[in-house]
């Protein structure tokens, strides 16, 4: 969705300076890390269980707080 695809965008220009090396070195292995991070720092809701991959909403504060310390 646009909101996700906005934030991993974010992600990208707030990560760490390993991650930045990162990403120019293996741009795959740094696109499954950003998922990664997506993914689990989500908040957790019963209501999007089963309704949504995550079973969650996304946490922008979180997944930013997760790649500024990768």
């Amino acid at each position: 969705t646009p909101h996700v695809a906005g934030a991993i965008g974010f992600l990208y220009s707030v990560g760490s300076a390993r991650f930045n090396e990162l990403s120019k070195a293996d741009p795959a292995k740094a696109a499954l890390e950003v998922k990664s991070i997506l993914m689990s720092s989500i908040d957790a809701l019963d209501s999007l269980r089963d309704k949504t991959v995550s079973g969650g909403r996304l946490n922008l504060k979180k997944a930013a707080e997760a790649i500024s310390r990768y």
